[in-house]
């Protein structure tokens, strides 16, 4: 199974050798590459590919069942990793809601009750519940996994992501209970220039290594 997150090195950009945008440039990739050698020095990390490929290996052998000429005899096979990575997810996903705003002064009651009623609607409006879901598969697969909620200019509402553990790296951790533990996090992740545009209002160039972030891809 090819391997997506495999990103290129990152380009630094057109800034002045001893400029601040260069220092800070400079300063990012030190805690990236810094980063990326915790990540991967973690105890498990080189199983993660290897039961993602088990969790997904069920779906290839159908898909492959139906291309002419492949070979006629049964392509059963005892895969039980699927199946127990299906009822995790759905074990620990809740398709409600699962917190409540509340207040010991009656004066602001009234706020709680619509934070309760705004926060209920965003929750099924936006399909958290399915976004909770994929931090719950990475869990299942990777040992953890992170749910980046932010906000998003392009859609002018809060959003919830689920991220690949191997694509999320602290900076400067002190320990590996808890990312409150280091100064900040880097996530790496591709994007569409497009998008880069609605979301920060800045044209880049689209990368060419093979990403699919051409212009419309």
């Amino acid at each position: 199974m090819a391997d997506f997150y495999e990103l290129p090195p990152i380009n630094a950009d057109d800034a002045p050798v001893g400029s601040r945008d260069y220092q800070t440039i400079q300063w990012c990739e030190s805690r990236l590459s810094s980063g990326v050698k915790f990540i991967e020095s973690q105890i498990g990390y080189d199983k993660i590919a290897i039961t993602l490929d088990a969790v997904f290996s069920n779906e290839k052998l159908m898909a492959a069942s139906y291309i002419p000429g492949n070979n006629p005899l049964s392509q059963t096979r005892a895969n039980q990793l699927p199946g127990i990575a299906e009822d995790l997810t759905a074990m620990l996903t809740d398709v409600r809601m699962f917190w409540k705003y509340s207040t010991a002064n009656k004066k602001y009651e009234k706020q709680t009750d619509l934070s309760n009623k705004i926060a209920e609607d965003w929750y099924s409006t936006r399909m958290i519940d399915l976004r909770i879901g994929d931090v719950v598969k990475y869990y299942t697969f990777g040992g953890t996994g992170f749910a980046h909620l932010y906000y998003s200019r392009r859609i002018d509402d809060m959003m919830l992501e689920a991220e690949d553990p191997r694509n999320v790296f602290p900076i400067d951790p002190i320990s590996t209970h808890t990312l409150d533990d280091c100064k900040g996090v880097i996530i790496r992740k591709a994007r569409t220039p497009e998008w880069v545009r609605e979301e920060f209002n800045k044209v880049v160039p689209a990368e060419t290594g093979g990403l699919g972030l051409s212009s419309g891809g």
